[in-house]
């Protein structure tokens, strides 16, 4: 509620009380009601008081509250925006000029992104960078690709040492378990031994 509108309240407010305890004092002088009715009237006069008073305060800590809320909530704003600031300048730094294309992309997708790339070890090279590239010498730039083709090929056959490694481990474990069914079958049909009824051999 604005100061205007709260100040026009409280003076049309004080005006009828005031236009009240006048009728009842006309009324009074006049004989035209009992002091039991102007008793009456005047406690409901008084009551009307204390509940504005109480809303008043009430109306007041609201508004300090909601004030309190607003400041917190530009200084969260500021502090988003600094932040926001902050980050294109690093972009910037780091020669990623692209990121409002990157960014239009949406969350979802570029985290997903991120942690395909985050586990394959894989990274996305600045925009300004390959630009720089890409106006070096055809000698440099072939180095560059053979520079990371390079690390590319050690990555695949990291990846494929692994598989290799888990099939390998996969077979071991599977010719244990031949093995070790060979020997209970052997076990089982060895003389002097009992057989797979029970009964002597």
């Amino acid at each position: 509620m604005s100061e205007y509108h709260s100040k026009h309240i409280t003076q049309n407010f004080k005006r009828s009380i005031k236009s009240l305890q006048d009728n009842l004092q006309y009324l009074a002088d006049n004989d035209k009601v009992s002091d039991k009715f102007l008793s009456i009237q005047n406690q409901v006069i008084k009551h009307l008081i204390t509940y504005f008073n109480k809303t008043e305060i009430i109306i007041s800590s609201l508004e300090m509250d909601l004030d309190e809320m607003r400041l917190t909530k530009s200084q969260e704003s500021q502090k988003l925006f600094d932040r926001v600031i902050a980050f294109e300048a690093l972009c910037i730094i780091h020669g990623i000029i692209d990121f409002p294309m990157w960014l239009e992309r949406g969350r979802d997708n570029l985290v997903k992104e991120a942690i395909e790339m985050q586990k394959e070890g894989i990274i996305q090279l600045s925009s300004q960078f390959l630009e720089k590239v890409k106006n070096r010498p055809v000698e440099e730039q072939e180095e560059f690709q053979r520079l990371f083709d390079l690390e590319w090929d050690r990555k695949i056959k990291k990846e494929i040492n692994r598989i290799k490694e888990k099939i390998d481990g996969i077979r071991l474990q599977r010719d244990k378990e031949r093995e070790e069914e060979r020997r209970k079958r052997k076990e089982a049909f060895t003389p002097g031994t009992q057989g797979v009824l029970g009964f002597e051999v």
